[in-house]
């Protein structure tokens, strides 16, 4: 990269980081002047508010190498360090009780609020549901490899494995609660690359909020390498919940290309079109099915929920009752702010082959050779 390329970058970033400061003092009712934005090169300290000059500095190397959700964290830090000196006027010691009650005021993570932040927390393998007891970790990597082993290009066997985990976290209830241990609070992002959300993305978020207890967000973040800003969604809920609701989503969204992709060629249209009445169906039709078996007898009701702006709360049911979760985004989203979703174009008949695919869920052959070995008792 050439010095100009790199002066182009530092700019871009700086304008971002702009923009982010602005939106926290929106977000948390701040009067703060904006200060000078300065992207450093020192890799010795990833942050620094200068009170003489009022400037902020954010290395690029944070940046380059942490997603842009740290370095909004590590902004949050700097601006604590800016209220101190400009709202409560201290003097004191830079990290002194002033100092965490200005973190407060910014929403920031607990892990933010130190002298020194150890990253290596925020590494994937490193992350909140990888840690935690050995039964918790089993029962973890069973779901895992429960979704793995739907490779089939049917739908029906593709996608029982999604119920199948739902109803493990469910039965040996993840949350920790029966064996009496303190599960964090967190949160997940999972990011589209994408200007827009897909209508049946927001239909894999309603299902993986109805059955796995966590609370989805329509968002956005910043992408410095592409200097764009992509949409996301935020998962939060207990640790297990998310870890597992942030793999099914994943899973759900690759195995539905697979299977258009598999399938397309039976349909007369293959266009954009079909392949959005094709995804509906198939992920409505799922979970009617689930909702059925779930609660027998009753009546399934589709209400039309509303989604919220400038994150937008796509679904929440389970988690909703969580204060703990509930608490964890009004910290983060304290301007939450609800609107109403459009509705969406499907053409008849593909959509209908699709919910009538995704009804008539059995179990894989997979799966119940699994079974027959005694490899998935847990299941019963």
């Amino acid at each position: 990269m050439s010095r100009q390329e790199s002066q182009n970058f530092y700019s871009a970033w700086a304008r971002q980081l702009q923009r982010e400061f602005v939106d926290i003092c929106y977000q948390y009712s701040l009067k703060l002047l904006p200060p000078i934005m300065e992207i450093t090169d020192s890799t010795r300290s990833l942050g620094n508010w200068q009170a003489v000059n009022r400037t902020i500095g954010i290395s690029r190397h944070l940046i380059l190498e942490y997603s842009w959700d740290i370095t909004i964290n590590v902004l949050k830090h700097e601006m604590a360090h800016q209220i101190c000196s400009e709202m409560f006027e201290s003097h004191g010691m830079p990290h002194d009780r002033d100092f965490l009650r200005a973190c407060d005021l910014v929403g920031l993570p607990v892990d933010y609020c130190r002298a020194a932040i150890d990253f290596s927390t925020f590494l994937p393998q490193h992350s909140a549901g990888n840690q935690g007891t050995g039964r918790r970790k089993n029962l973890l990597e069973k779901i895992r490899k429960l979704l793995a082993m739907a490779d089939s290009a049917n739908e029906h066997e593709a996608l029982v494995a999604l119920q199948m985990a739902g109803r493990i976290m469910e039965k040996y209830n993840l949350d920790g609660a029966a064996g009496g241990e303190t599960e964090e609070i967190t949160y997940r992002i999972i990011k589209t690359g994408k200007k827009r959300i897909d209508g049946y993305q927001r239909t894999i978020a309603s299902i993986l909020s109805r059955y796995f207890k966590v609370t989805l967000i329509y968002s956005r973040l910043y992408d410095p390498v592409a200097d764009e800003v992509y949409k996301t969604f935020e998962i939060f809920g207990r640790s297990d919940h998310v870890e597992v609701a942030e793999h099914c989503f994943c899973f759900l969204q690759n195995r539905l290309a697979y299977l258009w992709q598999t399938n397309r060629t039976s349909f007369p249209d293959c266009g954009r079109s079909a392949r959005k009445s094709y995804y509906l169906g198939v992920l409505h039709g799922f979970s009617e099915n689930f909702q059925k078996k779930d609660q027998p007898g009753e009546e399934i009701v589709q209400a039309k929920k509303p989604c919220r702006t400038p994150a937008l709360s796509v679904h929440h049911l389970s988690s909703e009752n969580d204060a703990l979760v509930q608490g964890c985004i009004r910290r983060r989203y304290p301007r939450l702010r609800t609107l109403k979703s459009s509705s969406q174009n499907v053409s008849p008949q593909v959509y209908h082959q699709g919910r009538a695919a995704g009804k008539d869920i059995v179990l894989s052959k997979v799966l119940q050779q699994e079974k027959d070995q005694e490899k998935t008792k847990f299941l019963t």
